[in-house]
Parts: structure tokens; C-alpha cells; sequence
């Protein structure tokens, strides 16, 4: 066996079987060069496809949920024209309804309204407010009163503060009559 061995070290490749040798040895080099490539290509495909995943589900999810987020929608724009006027109202129109609505209110609960002016339009987050202040004259019940039926009113008019001042009383048999000094407000969506 030892003579076998010795007789391969000492043979020679002829210049053909050197570039035969050569040749081969390059092709392979090239093979694994190309196999390294597609296996990094693999695994670039493959760590985008981990990352790309859960952001298309989540594409997916949202795309499943768009008529849901549709109806949503469509429920708070409904709110919204409940609470608040359209934008292509002037505030001025806004403040005059406000006041009309204000003053049939408390007319109808036998309070008088001594004043009332609508004040310049404020931001109020995503809304703008147009705000009234009235200074009203009654008793405590009719004030309850027309409260409760302002409550009604769509668009809707809130009762930003309210100062009361005890006023005269005419006579045993009737109620305090108070001075009241209050800010309403209604929202009116931004232009």
C-alpha cells in the first residue's frame, strides 16, 4: 500500500489533465459562489417576508373592517350634525337661532330675558363655539324648566357657566325671584 501512495506523489498530470484539474476546480468555485448568493438571497427574501407578514395581515384586518369603519363613520357624522352646525353656516345666523331657541325656552317658563348677546366665535378643540350670554329674571323652577327643554334642542346648546343672584321676592305666597346671568354655547363645525 505504501508503494501505491508513493507512486501517486511521484506521477505527473499531463498540461491537459492540469487544465482539466483547473477548469473543474473553477467551475466548482463558481458553483459555490452562486449557491452562497442564493442562499443569502433566500434568507433576505425570507427575513422580509417575517417583517412584511404581520404588517399585511394587518392591511388585511383593516381592509376587513372597512365597512364597519365605514358605518362608524357614517354614526358619528350623525352625532355630529346633532352637536354641532355645519360649517357652511355663519356664525352670526348661528348666534341669532341660538338666541331665538333660548328665548322660547325660558319665555315658556315665565322667565324674562332682560338681555342677551351673541359673543365673537371661539375654538373649542375641533370645533368652533358660538357662544350667547343672556341675563335672565325667574324662579329656580323655571329655570329647571327651561333647562330641561333646552336639553331637547338639536343642535344642541350648552350651558357654558351660570351666575345666580338671590333678587326680590314680591309677596309670601310666591317664589325668590333670581337674577341670572348665564353663557350658552352651540358648536359649529371648522370651516
Amino acid at each position: 500500500m505504501s508503494e501505491t501512495i508513493k507512486a501517486f506523489g511521484k506521477r505527473r498530470l499531463s498540461k491537459e489533465q492540469m487544465l482539466q484539474l483547473i477548469t473543474g476546480l473553477l467551475v466548482l468555485a463558481a458553483l459555490v459562489a452562486l449557491a452562497s448568493n442564493v442562499v443569502q438571497r433566500h434568507l433576505f427574501a425570507q427575513n422580509m417576508l417575517d417583517e412584511i407578514t404581520p404588517r399585511y395581515e394587518r392591511l388585511l384586518g383593516i381592509e376587513a373592517s372597512a365597512k364597519d369603519m365605514q358605518g362608524l363613520t357614517q354614526r358619528s357624522n350623525q352625532l355630529l350634525q346633532a352637536y354641532a352646525y355645519p360649517a357652511s353656516r355663519e356664525p352670526s345666523q348661528i348666534g341669532t337661532d341660538i338666541q331665538q331657541k333660548l328665548r322660547t325656552a325660558f319665555a315658556g317658563q315665565s322667565m324674562s330675558i332682560q338681555s342677551s348677546q351673541v359673543l365673537p366665535e371661539e375654538e373649542d378643540g375641533a370645533l368652533m363655539a358660538v357662544p350667547v350670554e343672556l341675563r335672565i329674571e325667574g324662579n329656580i323652577q323655571g329655570l329647571r324648566n327651561a333647562l330641561a327643554v333646552l336639553s331637547s334642542q338639536r343642535p344642541l346648546i350648552q350651558l357654558r357657566e351660570i351666575t345666580l343672584q338671590k333678587g326680590r321676592k314680591l309677596n309670601v305666597n310666591t317664589p325668590v325671584l333670581l337674577t341670572i346671568q348665564a353663557k350658552f354655547f352651540a358648536w359649529r363645525e371648522r370651516p
